[in-house]
């Protein structure tokens, strides 16, 4: 699910903070969601110290039209077709390993129903890949040819998957950031980060330390993390959040517990500092 908006300087003002922190709260049971808020400092424009963005008609474009292009999307299983260790991605690997891997099949035969079947004989080729990443290229690119600006995913894999995309699917839209770290997700799906900014710090995922209160047998959820990429953009530093809340399956009080970690690392920010928050809620 896909969601496309526009910062305009004028626009966004510092009281939004709290107000979109609000809102958020009424959405959490959306199956994907975004949302934002930036403050913009009202001096004139000027780069970062230490990162500067070389001038081109793109960057000349968005610096006289004073806004951003932010889509958010769960792309749904973005797997490569290799299996990483330690990691439960069986299913998405093809048909031809799992036939001669004793080890993936003696996996597919602890599940149960479809899942199993499903796990044995899914056949996730390099061809099915290329498919699947042609098919979120129609989509992702529907307001804009080259894609937009910043592009927050759910649901990838590895950094090998996401250079995939990023090389076949946008080959021209320039996502010199590219930015995925590992998480706890036992099947090892992430959210990750393109974009045209360069970074302007060092991006880091926060663990999320999350307890269900209808399973807390089985102690902290390993789920997925949340990821947060400092980018330079011509007006200054963009803190982007890039977020995946657990499912449905759990309960819808993980869910909170989740936003109050989120906003809890909000609020630790410079009252000044731009952010935008985004993902599958």
């Amino acid at each position: 699910m896909n969601s496309f908006f526009t910062f305009e300087k004028s626009f966004l003002m510092k009281k939004l903070r709290t107000q979109v922190l609000f809102f958020n709260l009424l959405f959490l049971t959306f199956l994907s969601f975004l949302f934002g808020c930036a403050i913009w400092n009202q001096s004139p424009h000027r780069y970062g110290d230490s990162l500067q963005i070389q001038p081109s008609p793109w960057t000349s474009k968005r610096m006289k039209t004073g806004q951003i292009s932010i889509v958010t999307a769960n792309v749904e299983n973005l797997f490569d077709t290799q299996h990483d260790p330690d990691r439960l991605d069986y299913e998405f690997l093809p048909k031809s390993l799992k036939k001669t891997d004793e080890r993936i099949m003696d996996y597919c035969f602890t599940l149960k129903g479809p899942a199993k079947s499903k796990c044995r004989n899914f056949d996730w080729s390099q061809q099915v890949l290329e498919e699947k990443i042609r098919r979120l290229r129609r989509s992702l690119t529907q307001k804009d040819p080259l894609g937009p600006d910043i592009l927050l995913l759910q649901e990838v894999e590895n950094q090998r998957v996401l250079n995939q995309l990023a090389q076949m699917g946008f080959p021209e839209s320039g996502y010199q950031t590219r930015v995925i770290l590992e998480g706890q997700d036992p099947r090892g799906i992430d959210p990750a980060l393109l974009s045209r900014f360069p970074l302007a710090g060092k991006p880091e995922l926060h663990t999320l330390h999350l307890l269900d209160p209808q399973q807390l047998e089985l102690g902290p959820l390993k789920t997925r993390g949340l990821l947060q990429v400092p980018l330079q953009t011509p007006w200054g530093k963009l803190q982007v959040f890039v977020l995946h809340f657990p499912s449905q399956y759990h309960s819808s009080q993980v869910r909170k517990q989740a936003l109050q970690q989120l906003t809890d690392l909000v609020q630790k920010l410079d009252p000044q500092q731009m952010f935008v928050v985004g993902g599958d809620f």
